[in-house]
């Protein structure tokens, strides 16, 4: 199950149809199964720092909507059953959208249960006008570490070259799909938080410098 989430209010634009792309390239690995969402239509409100879900043995949300529900809202259901995960933003502001800013936020009381822990996982960003696209990826890929999955890929993409992306993005779905399956047939691989740290150094997110930094504050 390789779910992809539109976090994009326009529902045919360039990051749904990248999207679509990715997902088709996907579902031509044998027994793998596709969803799309388009976040937009679904109806959750950022986190009010309740600590429910850190405080609650179950680590899910209170909150009564979409990713709540006490883990039967249809969004936090819906990433829960995935064996991969797929997030489609544009660019905005040099970074990616609010929907997903508002997406990642949301998948907190996972962070708690360490059900994502290795989950298969990819980005894409779409960007236009001004581009930075590749900081957007790399916003995408902190987000990724944060949840603890396991980043395959990521797709950078300007509008300049969109052609050429939807190729891409057709390989990279099939990537991603080949360690869903391996993540339903074989059981999820979870990182050691070392692991985890190894594993991101080379990426486009490094998180070696932020917690550094972080442990020097703490020193002083």
């Amino acid at each position: 199950r390789v779910l992809g989430m539109v976090c994009s209010g326009r529902k045919g634009g360039y990051t749904a149809t990248l999207l679509a792309e990715m997902l088709s390239g996907a579902a031509s690995v044998e027994g793998v199964e596709t969803q799309t969402i388009y976040v937009s239509n679904h109806q959750f409100s950022p986190c009010i720092s309740c600590f429910d879900c850190i405080r609650n043995p179950d680590h899910t949300c209170v909150l009564d909507d979409a990713f709540g529900r006490r883990g039967e809202g249809p969004l936090f259901k819906k990433v829960r059953e995935a064996n991969g995960l797929v997030i489609a933003s544009p660019v905005h502001n040099y970074g990616v959208s609010a929907i997903a800013h508002l997406v990642v936020e949301r998948c907190y009381p996972f962070v708690w249960s360490d059900e994502l822990n290795g989950m298969p996982f990819a980005g894409i960003v779409c960007a236009s006008n001004q581009g930075m696209h590749l900081r957007a990826l790399e916003e995408l890929c902190k987000f990724a570490y944060t949840l603890g999955t396991r980043w395959i890929d990521g797709l950078a993409v300007h509008t300049s070259f969109y052609q050429t992306a939807l190729l891409k993005a057709r390989v990279m779905g099939k990537r991603l799909a080949e360690a869903a399956s391996v993540d339903e047939t074989e059981g999820r691989k979870r990182f050691s938080d070392v692991e985890r740290m190894l594993y991101y150094m080379p990426l486009p997110w490094n998180p070696l410098d932020w917690m550094m930094e972080n442990l020097k504050m703490i020193d002083r």
